[in-house]
């Protein structure tokens, strides 16, 4: 069965906060390449910019 848990993260980036959101929503299926050892797999149901979109990320979590 499926488990569904919250992940909360605070960090301090040194980029514009348009950059930050485009790069978790319209480009979020290439972060598998950038962060391999971490994230596994991003799958977006929908479009990926509408109201009712779902991304599914698959990722390891450290030590």
């Amino acid at each position: 069965m499926a488990q569904i848990h919250k992940l909360e993260v605070q960090h301090e980036a040194k980029s514009s906060a348009d950059k930050l959101y485009g790069m978790f929503t319209r480009n979020a299926p290439q972060l598998p390449k950038y962060f391999p050892q971490t994230l596994q797999n991003v799958q977006v149901i929908g479009n990926g910019i509408s109201l009712g979109t779902v991304f599914v990320w698959n990722y390891v979590l450290g030590k």
